[in-house]
């Protein structure tokens, strides 16, 4: 099954396979452009490419956000870490399999903001407390710089 995405604003595309030529300008292009409207999630199928905005953007990130995205399909919705994190929760949910997410990417790239982005729908969507979550993010966060020596 192949999913569609459409354009945000006629000028950059939400995919980068929805892209005419797919190819590092194009891509790069595509994704210089939504940055510049504060886009800074694009999807290239289903992996999700992030660019780091190094400033807040309002409105993106908290609960409203996460139950927007809860049980929505990838594609549904603007790229987002929500998405995500929503796919593999209801895939662990549903198949009672572990589930992994991978975040990668150079030195200040934003992969700490977005591995507790991940963490905070995460603890949403299993309706884990606050308290509770805060402890297993912080412990997650703990493990960090194990985890970046690799």
């Amino acid at each position: 099954v192949r999913m569609r995405f459409s354009r945000d604003d006629g000028l950059t595309s939400h995919d980068n396979t929805s892209l005419v030529h797919m190819n590092d300008a194009t891509i790069l292009e595509n994704m210089a452009a939504r940055h510049q409207h504060d886009h800074i999630y694009t999807y290239t199928a289903s992996v999700l490419l992030a660019v780091n905005p190094y400033k807040d953007i309002h409105g993106l990130y908290g609960n409203e956000q996460c139950a927007r995205y809860r049980g929505r399909h990838i594609g549904a919705l603007p790229p987002h870490p929500y998405a995500i994190a929503d796919t593999a929760y209801r895939t662990l949910v549903r198949e009672r399999r572990n589930q992994g997410l991978l975040i990668s990417g150079e030195s200040g790239a934003g992969k700490t903001e977005t591995a507790k982005i991940v963490m905070q729908y995460l603890s949403y969507a299993s309706g884990a407390t606050s308290d509770l979550a805060a402890r297993i993010q912080a412990r997650a966060l703990q493990a960090q710089p194990i985890l970046e020596s690799f």
